[in-house]
């Protein structure tokens, strides 16, 4: 076993939250800047009709994690192209071209939004990191979500030497996700819990927005 990581005992900002319940009024915040692998989908929601998706908010993504048979997001796909279908980890990125860096923002901005509606989404960039450890620190900051780890900030280790070495879209940074560890999939605590008990190398199934 190596030292591997930091865990922040601080509460993380994140929400898993089932998107067909009631909505009450959400905030007004900033203009979305652009940003690539965006694409856009337009929604009526009226009364007894309901979204149908699954949307988990961590520091600064609010995350798709399933797609219900049903609802108008279903119908929406149901018309599309493959380019435009909302699917799993898509970053739900502004509502009505109001964007924030906090993901829970963005979902309150959802709830609080009704009729004619503008939806952006951002397509994830989903990558295996391999890092050799010895006896070094990965030097992340992780906090363990529902089915992930929330990378809440690096320090001076492995990561940091490993970002060095790739372009932006291949690094690992705050707001990242980490969804498998040596090829295993599950809850976050049995994440971390492979994270901390990993050997001289470890796989690190990775998700991005860039």
């Amino acid at each position: 076993m190596f030292g591997c990581c930091c865990v922040d005992e601080k509460p993380a900002d994140y929400v898993e939250l089932q998107m067909d319940t009631a909505f009450p009024e959400g905030k007004s915040k900033k203009e979305a800047p652009a940003v690539s692998g965006t694409f856009d989908i337009t929604l009526e929601r009226i009364p007894g009709t309901y979204f149908g998706i699954d949307l988990s908010s961590a520091g600064k993504a609010c995350v798709v994690t399933s797609v219900t048979s049903d609802g108008l997001i279903a119908e929406w796909n149901s018309k599309s192209g493959p380019e435009t279908k909302v699917q799993k980890y898509d970053r739900l990125y502004a509502v009505n071209g109001v964007n924030s860096e906090k993901s829970k923002e963005v979902l309150d901005t959802l709830k609080g939004t009704h009729n004619k509606m503008v939806l952006t989404f951002q397509r994830a960039i989903c990558h295996e990191v391999k890092v050799r450890c010895g006896l070094g620190s990965l030097g992340m900051h992780l906090k363990d979500g529902p089915h992930f780890l929330l990378v809440l900030g690096l320090e001076e280790g492995v990561v940091k030497e490993y970002n060095k070495t790739v372009g932006p879209e291949l690094q690992i940074v705050q707001s990242d996700r980490i969804i498998g560890v040596d090829g295993y999939e599950g809850s976050g605590a049995s994440l971390l819990e492979k994270v901390r008990g990993a050997g001289p190398e470890v796989s690190l199934k990775v998700l991005a927005w860039r």
